[in-house]
């Protein structure tokens, strides 16, 4: 399954992803992902144990494929691109934007309704460490021109987030209301490729306030 840029498909259902995608195991995003180190906590906590949720590793992986969405960039400006931020990367750029109301993550454990363990992300509002970790938490629509959460909902309402929630068998979202949280990677939701552009590649501000690479 390799996505082309210019599909005008601007979601997906990565229910889809099962069984037509061949991901072996999560050691596969920690040694040949470039970007593996979104994923850092869960790394320093579980390791490759999180082959053991299958269901979950099946699809963050489609979408931290650097193979897959190689189509999102061309030349030698760049290094690669995903098909959407990690939850760690996601929150690295909002604490840039907003240092004193910035939003962190944890990994934690808890038992579902089923009875087992979901290993995923929490999140919550800092700095308050009297907060607990939840798997939700509101946010601004279109803030910062919309680069986190857009309100326009006319394509999709919902973009993937490309990390494990706390809730078993959920992947996290941003979705146009305004919020980051958990749903269940069957729902069609939209993609939002990430391209990391090599360090010496130059930016020009436009007087719009966006940015074309020099």
């Amino acid at each position: 399954m390799v996505v082309e840029k210019g599909n005008n498909d601007y979601k997906i259902s990565l229910y889809k992803v099962k069984g037509n995608y061949d991901c072996n195991d999560a050691s596969w995003i920690s040694q040949n992902s470039k970007g593996a180190k979104w994923l850092n906590q869960y790394w320093e906590k579980y390791g490759d144990t999180f082959q053991s949720y299958p269901f979950d590793i099946e699809v963050i992986s489609y979408l931290m494929d650097t193979n897959v969405w190689s189509g999102y960039y061309a030349g030698e400006k760049a290094e690669y691109a995903m098909g959407a931020p990690t939850i760690e990367l996601f929150c690295a750029s909002y604490k840039e934007t907003h240092p004193y109301n910035y939003i962190e993550t944890i990994v934690q454990s808890g038992e579902d309704p089923y009875g087992d363990y979901a290993r995923g992300y929490g999140i919550r509002r800092s700095p308050n460490p009297e907060r607990a970790f939840g798997s939700r938490i509101e946010m601004e629509p279109d803030d910062f021109n919309g680069i986190y959460i857009k309100s326009d909902s006319t394509k999709v309402s919902t973009m993937w987030i490309a990390s494990s929630a706390i809730v078993h068998w959920n992947v996290m979202n941003a979705n146009a209301i305004g919020s980051i949280s958990a749903g269940d990677y069957g729902g069609e939701n939209g993609i939002r490729p990430i391209v990391c552009l090599k360090q010496e590649t130059q930016l020009e501000k436009q007087k719009d306030g966006t940015y074309i690479i020099k």
